[in-house]
């Protein structure tokens, strides 16, 4: 009979990029904040709370779903335009700026003032203009007695 012999060798180390272990205490870091929020929104509909233990709940949502559920995507210059019916003219004013942020799981995008200035951080710039008519404006409101 022949006998074979097989030998095994110890495999090298993997040379890997990252951490496993800080891989999988980032993953479960984030369980459990998502579990944190799914809690506190949880007491906010099934408890009966005073008004100061739900606004402090309410703020404690507020940041989590921040920091979690919306994504920052650029920093917006909001304008109010009016446009005259009466002569047509156009008054154009700067609301405020705002970042631009969408929401993970959906297709809805808000507009908050940032915590810090918009020129602090490379987000791109956009310029909403809200554009709304009026009967008259300041310059031919003396046509029509006032």
């Amino acid at each position: 009979m022949n006998a074979t012999t097989v030998t095994t060798a110890t495999p090298a180390p993997l040379d890997l990029p990252f951490d496993l272990d800080a891989l999988l205490a980032d993953s479960l870091a984030a369980k459990a904040e998502a579990a944190k929020g799914k809690a506190i929104r949880k007491t906010l509909a099934t408890t009966q709370l005073n008004s100061a233990e739900r606004a402090e709940l309410s703020e404690k949502l507020a940041l989590w779903e921040t920091k979690r559920e919306w994504t920052p995507k650029a920093n917006v210059l909001v304008l109010a335009t009016q446009q005259c019916l009466s002569c047509g003219s156009l008054h154009t004013h700067i609301v405020g700026t705002f970042q631009r942020q969408s929401h993970r799981h959906s297709k809805i995008d808000r507009w908050v003032k940032p915590e810090v200035s918009a020129s602090s951080n490379d987000l791109p710039k956009e310029t909403k203009e809200e554009v709304t008519q009026v009967a008259m404006c300041f310059d031919c409101k003396e046509q029509f007695g006032w």
